[in-house]
């Protein structure tokens, strides 16, 4: 996990019961300069509710990557 140089984004949902949040905690620990997005209200599953903030999140982050580095 920590040869990952590309942008990340751990996404878990508040509400899993499936999976503990602190599982996402640590993958995000693992993996450099990760971004951990969180949704209210989102079980294991992805919601519909939930699709729009998360592409936000990463078109926002593509932005401030493109400018600051390239691939």
């Amino acid at each position: 996990m920590k040869k990952i140089k590309c942008p990340t984004f751990v996404i878990h949902g508040k509400s899993d019961s499936l999976i503990s949040i602190s599982h996402a905690d640590k993958l995000a620990a693992r993996i450099p300069d990760s971004i951990k997005y969180y949704v209210d209200g989102m079980g294991h599953d992805l919601s519909s509710f939930a699709i729009n903030p998360i592409i936000n999140q990463i078109l926002n982050l593509i932005k401030t990557k493109q400018t600051k580095t390239r691939y």
